[in-house]
């Protein structure tokens, strides 16, 4: 075997420890995930949403977020809704966010759902005005 192979041999075995320890890694890092995110499933949120620079930065309006479910690797499920500050709702529905973590430290707001309904059946109503007005 010549130094080639045998350099080439070494590199195939690190390389194959490496893509074990990876894996086991990710591993550990889903089972993190997970059982954080199993606190926040059925927990409700709210963040004030803006456009960076926008006429309508200073006020801003609520994106309202609750948490449905999650993934088998612990990312979680929301059922998302807001109404911009020109009026544009957005709805989305089992939108994946990469981590529960997002809810900690980043403004997001802790609501009951009873104030997440409210704000939902607050949408309902101002969908049905504009549907009104077509």
């Amino acid at each position: 075997m010549n130094s080639n192979q045998a350099g080439s041999n070494r590199k195939k075995v690190i390389h194959d420890q490496i893509n074990d320890l990876r894996k086991k890694l990710s591993e550990i890092e889903s089972e993190e995930r997970r059982l954080f995110a199993m606190q926040l499933v059925g927990c409700c949120f709210k963040y004030r949403n803006s456009y960076a620079g926008d006429d309508c930065e200073e006020e801003g309006w609520w994106l309202y977020k609750k948490v449905v479910g999650m993934s088998e690797d612990g990312y979680i499920l929301c059922h998302n809704f807001e109404v911009d500050c020109y009026g544009v709702v957005s709805i989305e529905i089992n939108k994946t966010m990469l981590t529960g973590q997002k809810f900690i430290g980043h403004n997001y707001t802790k609501i009951s759902e009873t104030e997440y309904k409210e704000a939902w059946n607050n949408l309902l109503v101002h969908i049905s005005e504009i549907s009104d007005g077509l």
